[in-house]
């Protein structure tokens, strides 16, 4: 299954159909195997996501590795804390969260969009 941009969606992991250059020199390496570690970096974003900002929903997508190694990441986050909260203190709030990550270079790129549940529901 082929999305718009090219890629191939294996369980709602989006996968470049031309393999990360990393691929082609590590032996051993498939699909199912970089499935595998996206799958676990979503969930492990996902739980963190829920646990320090008490959100409702969370949507992550893991969209590759950036130049310098770390993962770019487009984050949907759905929590009641954002109620009253300027769009800019929200995206600090997920930062916050992610500090290590992103200081590291674990993440590369975080893609927010933080929404009050009110929001979320008039999005849907």
């Amino acid at each position: 299954l082929k999305t718009q941009n090219n890629s191939i969606l294996i369980r709602s992991v989006r996968i470049p159909e031309s393999l990360p250059y990393y691929w082609h020199s590590v032996p051993g390496t498939s699909i199912d195997h970089h499935v595998a570690i996206v799958m676990g970096i979503e969930e492990e974003i996902t739980d963190k996501c829920k646990a320090a900002i008490e959100a409702e929903y969370v949507e992550c997508e893991v969209l590759g590795e950036g130049c310098e190694g770390g993962y770019k990441v487009d984050l949907k986050v759905v929590s009641a804390k954002f109620d009253g909260v300027p769009l800019l203190k929200r995206h600090q709030m997920v930062n916050e969260v992610f500090a290590e990550e992103l200081s590291s270079n674990k993440i590369h790129a975080l893609t927010i969009k933080a929404w009050t549940p009110a929001q979320f529901e008039a999005k849907k």
